[in-house]
């Protein structure tokens, strides 16, 4: 059995489907694009969702660091004196000076600075002995619980004796302002 079409069917059939796919394009082409915008919106999104997500690890890891030395600003403070006690530091270092058997080759302290709540005091002082010695007293003066501040060391052999080292220290050690 043949089916048989004739041209007026073929035409109206090809013009309803023309006019069916030309309505579907008009009205699914604005939504094509809508849909296009919003994938676009929802990328962009993304990409703000890791950069935030991002800074949140860097304001978290800033919040640590702040913590951290508001910590060590704490620590600084009772780190300071109350009072002068230029005459403690002397026999402690000392103290330390003949406990390394180094021998001291003087002492001299500067002008005190001050600021206003703090005053640093300069003292520049020189020993010889043996050169993990004087290590050893830079050493103890960093371990002291109290703030130094070691601005300048100077160590030469010493001519007399080859083993030995003579060491020159430009520090400062301060304590509260009255």
């Amino acid at each position: 059995m043949r089916v048989r079409f004739d041209k007026l069917t073929v035409i109206w059939t090809g013009a309803i489907i023309a006019i069916t796919a030309g309505f579907l394009l008009l009205v699914t082409r604005t939504q094509i694009n809508r849909l296009g915008e919003l994938a676009d919106e929802i990328q962009a999104e993304r990409t703000a969702q890791v950069s935030d997500r991002q800074d949140v690890h860097v304001i978290e890891g800033l919040q640590r660091e702040m913590d951290e030395l508001t910590a060590r600003c704490a620590d600084l403070d009772k780190q300071i004196p109350k009072r002068d006690m230029f005459s403690t530091f002397m026999e402690d270092l000392a103290r330390f000076t003949n406990a390394r058997n180094l021998r001291s080759e003087g002492i001299q302290p500067g002008q005190p600075v001050r600021s206003a709540k703090i005053v640093a005091q300069p003292i520049e002082f020189s020993v010889r002995g043996p050169f993990q010695e004087v290590y050893g007293l830079i050493q103890d003066i960093e371990r002291m619980p109290r703030l130094t501040q070691i601005e300048n060391l100077k160590t030469e052999i010493d001519q007399d004796s080859l083993e030995d080292v003579c060491a020159k220290v430009s520090m400062k050690i301060f304590f509260q302002a009255s």
